[in-house]
C-alpha cells in the first residue's frame, strides 16, 4: 500500500506557479526596458494611424478636382466649338440667301417677261379666260378691294414716295399673301388638324408635295387678285403669277423667312420703278 504525502504536491505546485510567475515578470521589464518600447518606435501613433487613413481620402479629393478642372476644360472648348459652329453656320445661310435673292430676282427680271410674252402672245392663254365674270366680282368685292384700300392706307401715311411706292406694297402683299395664305392657311393650320387626328401623318405637311401645293396654290391666288392685270391685254396676270412662285419657293427655301422674301419683292418694284 503507497501512502502519498499531500503536502508534498501542494508545495511542488506552489513552487512552479511562483517560478512562472517570476519569469513572466522578468520578461515584462525586459520588454519594458526595451529602446523600442522607450522610443515609441514599435508602437503606431494615433497621428500616424490618421496620417495612413486621410492620404488615400486626399488623393481621392485630389484626383477628383482634377477630373472636375478636366471636364470643364473639355466643356468650355466644347462651347467655343459650338460657337464658332454657329457663327458659321449663319454666315453660310445668310450668303446663300443673298445668292438665292439675287438669283431669283434676276430670273424674275429677264425670264418673266419672255414667259409672260410666250403664254400670252403665242399660246393666247391668261387667267381671265379661266375666271368668270361673278367670280372677279365676288373676289373683287370681298378680297382685294378691301386689302387694297388697307394697303393704300397704310401707304398714305408715309406720303407719295419711295417707300410707299416701293417698300409698303412689297411688306403689305408678302404679309398677306406668303405670311397668311401660305403660312397660316395652307400650312399652320392643315399641320395641327392633321396632328389631331393622325399624328404619325404630321410630316405630310413638309413633304416636298405640300410645299409645291402651296406655293401653286398661294402664287395663283396672287396673281388673281391682280384684277387689273388678268386680260390678255394687260399681260394676262402671267407676270404676277411667275412672280408669286419665286416668292413662295424662296418662303419655303429659306424656312418661311419673311424678310427675303420683302426684299425679293421691293427689288421687283424698285426695277419696275426704274426700267
Amino acid at each position: 500500500m503507497i501512502v502519498t504525502n499531500n503536502n508534498f504536491f501542494d508545495f511542488k505546485a506552489q513552487e512552479l506557479t511562483s517560478n512562472s510567475t517570476l519569469d513572466s515578470g522578468q520578461n515584462l521589464k525586459k520588454t519594458l526596458a526595451s529602446p523600442e518600447v522607450k522610443t515609441g518606435s514599435g508602437l503606431a501613433s494615433p497621428k500616424s494611424e490618421k496620417a495612413k487613413l486621410a492620404s488615400p481620402v486626399t488623393e481621392i479629393i485630389k484626383n477628383q478636382a482634377d477630373v472636375e478642372i478636366s471636364l470643364q476644360d473639355r466643356l468650355e472648348a466644347n462651347t467655343n466649338q459650338v460657337a464658332l459652329n454657329s457663327s458659321a453656320v449663319k454666315t453660310n445661310d445668310y450668303v446663300k440667301m443673298l445668292l438665292l435673292t439675287t438669283g431669283t430676282t434676276a430670273s424674275d427680271l429677264t425670264l418673266t417677261p419672255r414667259i409672260q410674252n410666250f403664254i400670252v402672245n403665242q399660246l393666247g392663254i391668261c387667267l381671265g379666260n379661266f375666271i368668270p365674270l361673278t367670280g372677279v366680282n365676288y373676289l373683287a368685292s370681298y378680297v382685294v378691294n378691301p386689302l387694297v384700300r388697307l394697303n393704300k392706307t397704310i401707304g398714305n401715311l408715309f406720303g407719295s414716295n419711295v417707300t410707299s411706292d416701293i417698300f409698303i406694297p412689297a411688306l403689305c402683299e408678302e404679309i398677306e399673301f406668303r405670311w397668311f395664305v401660305q403660312g397660316i392657311l395652307l400650312k399652320k393650320l392643315p399641320e395641327k388638324v392633321i396632328k389631331k387626328i393622325s399624328p404619325d401623318l404630321a410630316w405630310v405637311v413638309d413633304s416636298a408635295p405640300a410645299k409645291i401645293s402651296r406655293v401653286a396654290a398661294t402664287a395663283l391666288f396672287f396673281a388673281i387678285c391682280h384684277l387689273h392685270v388678268l386680260d390678255c391685254e394687260k399681260g394676262g396676270g402671267i407676270s404676277q403669277f411667275a412672280g408669286g412662285l419665286l416668292y413662295g419657293a424662296l418662303y419655303e427655301l429659306s424656312d418661311q423667312n419673311l424678310v427675303h422674301c420683302i426684299n425679293l419683292h421691293c427689288l421687283h418694284n424698285l426695277a419696275l420703278r426704274l426700267f
